[in-house]
């Protein structure tokens, strides 16, 4: 078993082994194909003509369909050795026919159905031209996914679909998206494509299928006849000029034209994907969703197919490199999925950095703001923010007849203390006073730092009266609390000038009236309270 997947494997990806018709006699082998010539089948002709499989050691007839066996039907019985059929041939597994799925050749079903109407269950009452028998599953599934019973529908057999349609004798006929479309827009006849992709119905598109016995009894011959088939293909994508010159020559025999041709070949090319996955390539995932379609459709009337006996993947021993080629897709999408969650998890913690970045941005700015509005040895508001909100209250106090009060207050003998004691000694002086500050204001009260060792307290609603008795408890309060520095003990002293509000007073009013009563305090013996 061994010599044989490492034979495949050198068939497939080095094009080694194939063998000479100089040597060795040509194999005669049979391809039914899935309809008459035309460019759905360009993939076999490169490969006959191009010497492909008879490199491979065939001699190949390519059999077009014509009326009676079908290509299934005629691979059963012996007279074909291979066949392209749809993705139906699933239900025939199911029924027992041994067959095996060798390549997808289109990852799309081009199968749609052409209609006069935009949506299924518009077809209620009307006749439909539809394909006799299984293999037109792909429509099937999507009548029944959308609903729409064949009872509802007056299905017609197929005879001449394009003419009646044209004839207005039918609503709807079931086509391939790479012919029937380029005839009606040739005559500038309105029609919708309705495809079983919109409908949820994806299937695979022209299998190339092979018996149970074909592959139990020549499994080397099947590998290289599945290897030049798809060499076939790759250069008929290549040379799509070349292979339409070569069917309007020798494979012609619907007389279609090379414009037909060329459209043809472009609609196919977009279905097989082959710039996305290699051609041929079958997942068994992608199967099992088909057959649970063609399940839920109630096709399967007794038993579902077994996926393992019917994909050609499946009777191959795989190492780790064919199992990476076999699940390239799925390896791919793995990696960008996981590329896609390391992407997310990179936004996120970038994103969360930046809100945190922001949220220390926003709190050093509001930081500086306090830092700008506040005296850095007290933690009382400094001049600038004392400026601020004498001019606020004040604005305040004669908007609306509110009493505003200020107490201006100065340490006695400051100087003294400094010079005796050290500038350390007077900084303690400096929180101790702004501390008993603190205790004694309201909150509605700000207390200042406005200078070295003055001080200033803004009272709104407080009248002249009420803000020198706070003065003077401020100055008893002050006057009994020892001030303790490093082994030296002293007191403070503090003289007052308190003023309120009065009607035409400015902002510097008020701080010059303050002022000139601090000035009577200090005049008349310190440590006491003026009032003007």
């Amino acid at each position: 078993m061994l010599t044989r997947i490492l034979l495949v494997v050198a068939l497939v990806y080095s094009g080694l082994g194939y063998t000479s018709s100089e040597t060795n006699p040509l194999t005669e082998v049979n391809l039914q194909l899935k309809w008459r010539h035309q460019f759905q089948f360009a993939g076999y002709y490169a490969a006959l003509e191009q010497g492909f499989y008879q490199q491979a050691g065939f001699d190949v007839n390519l059999l077009e369909r014509l009326p009676g066996p079908t290509p299934i039907e005629q691979l059963i019985i012996g007279d074909v050795d291979y066949a392209v059929v749809g993705a139906g041939a699933l239900v025939y597994r199911a029924n027992g026919v041994p067959l095996v799925a060798l390549a997808a050749i289109y990852q799309h079903s081009p199968s749609i159905l052409v209609s006069r109407y935009r949506k299924l269950s518009e077809l209620a009452g009307k006749k439909v031209m539809l394909s006799a028998g299984i293999m037109n599953a792909e429509i099937n599934a999507m009548f029944e996914s959308a609903g729409v019973n064949f009872t509802d529908i007056k299905v017609v057999p197929t005879e001449q679909p394009l003419q009646g349609f044209i004839g207005q004798k039918y609503a709807a006929f079931n086509g391939y998206q790479t012919n029937e479309p380029f005839y009606l827009e040739q005559i500038d006849i309105p029609y919708y494509v309705i495809a079983p992709s919109d409908y949820g119905v994806s299937f695979y598109g022209d299998i190339l299928v092979t018996s149970e016995h074909q592959l139990a009894t020549n499994p080397e011959g099947v590998a290289r006849f599945r290897a030049a088939t798809i060499k076939g293909w790759q250069y008929a994508i290549a040379h799509v000029d070349e292979i339409v010159e070569l069917i309007l020559t020798k494979y012609n025999s619907q007389k279609k034209s090379r414009e037909l041709l060329t459209f043809e070949a472009k609609a196919l090319i977009e279905l097989i994907h082959a710039d996305i996955v290699p051609i041929g390539y079958m997942n068994i995932e992608r199967w099992q969703s088909i057959s649970d379609i063609l399940k839920t459709a109630g096709v399967f009337k007794q038993r579902e197919p077994d996926l393992n006996k019917f994909l050609y993947s499946e009777y191959l021993e795989k190492g780790p490199l064919d199992w990476v080629i076999y699940y390239k897709i799925e390896l791919l999408l793995l990696m960008a999925a996981l590329l896609g969650m390391m992407m997310m998890v990179h936004n996120s913690r970038l994103k969360q950095t930046i809100k945190e970045r922001t949220q220390e941005l926003r709190q050093a700015k509001k930081q500086a703001e306090i830092d700008a509005r506040t005296d850095v040895l007290t933690g009382l508001a400094n001049r600038r923010h004392c400026l601020e909100v004498i001019e606020h209250d004040l604005s305040l106090a004669k908007r609306n007849g509110l009493a505003l009060s200020v107490i201006y207050m100065d340490i006695d003998w400051f100087k003294k203390i400094n010079d005796q004691y050290g500038h350390g000694a007077g900084d303690e002086a400096l929180k101790k006073l702004a501390n008993i500050l603190k205790r004694n204001v309201r909150a509605a009260d700000t207390p200042a730092r406005v200078g070295g060792e003055e001080f200033v307290v803004i009272c709104l609603e407080k009248d002249k009266q009420s803000a020198s008795h706070l003065a003077d408890r401020i100055r008893t309060d002050i006057q009994n609390t020892k001030i303790h520095y490093q082994d030296v003990s002293f007191n403070l002293t503090v003289s007052f000038g308190v003023t309120a509000f009065s009607d035409g007073d400015s902002v510097d009013k008020l701080l010059q009236k303050s002022d000139q009563a601090l000035y009577e305090a200090k005049e008349g013996g310190r440590n006491k309270v003026v009032c003007i």
